[in-house]
């Protein structure tokens, strides 16, 4: 068995709730899912933020109409679409919420497969993104 697959859960504070209730699920699911949360009074966020994002290999994107207009969200964005396009090892997955449309996103962000949560509970995304992320057998 591999390792634990690392995920860096992208959100704004708008969809915090349903971040963090993805993270819950993603961990249930043996996943090591990093939300701010794991961020302690006194550390630099930026340097927390930083850290885990260099330490993922997986890059969940919640996008929603709140993220598309955030800056931190791009610059988020923009740093997981540069390690995916450096190693094949990293996957970038945009997971769609309320009223954004694949043609709102990003087009590089639209160059990834996602999924539509849109009426979907964080259990049935965290299912959808488990079995996308299993190891495929040789």
């Amino acid at each position: 068995m591999g390792e634990t697959r690392r995920v860096f859960l992208s959100y704004v504070r708008e969809d915090a709730d349903y971040a963090h209730a993805l993270a819950d699920a993603l961990t249930a699911a043996g996943f090591a899912a990093w939300t701010d949360r794991a961020i302690r009074p006194g550390d630099r966020w930026d340097l927390a933020v930083e850290d885990a994002m260099a330490n993922s290999d997986v890059y969940v994107v919640l996008v929603t109409p709140a993220a598309l207009a955030s800056t931190w969200a791009h610059f988020e964005i923009g740093v997981a679409l540069g390690r995916a396009d450096t190693d094949s090892h990293v996957r970038v997955i945009p997971v769609l919420r309320g009223a954004v449309a694949w043609h709102d996103l990003p087009f590089a962000l639209r160059r990834h497969a996602g999924v539509d949560a849109t009426d979907r509970k964080p259990q049935e995304v965290a299912a959808r993104l488990a079995e996308a992320l299993a190891p495929v057998a040789a």
